[in-house]
């Protein structure tokens, strides 16, 4: 999640502002497929708090959840019950 993280400001300092949503998607694809269903419900968690801190408005605050976190709040989360639901019917 820090290397998404890092990339998505890196992405948002040179005016690539709408690919930071995506990288965050791919991190917890991959956690979740790496690391197993409670890393998967954490690196949602993280990333909800990282989008929210970093890029919504007023930046750099939790003081209020703005419209575009209500939107990615659903998206995360079922990206989030796609790799809990791919653990589960993973073969062992």
């Amino acid at each position: 999640m820090a290397t998404a993280l890092g990339f998505a400001l890196l992405s948002d300092y040179f005016a690539f502002r709408d690919f930071s949503l995506q990288l965050f998607l791919v991190a917890i694809v991959l956690v979740g497929w790496y690391a197993g269903p409670g890393a998967s419900v954490l690196a949602v968690v993280l990333a909800l708090a990282s989008y929210n801190y970093f890029f919504t408005e007023p930046r750099y605050s939790f003081e209020s959840v703005t419209r575009g976190f209500a939107d990615i709040l659903p998206l995360l989360s079922m990206v989030g019950d796609h790799c809990l639901v791919r653990d589960d019917a993973a073969p062992r």
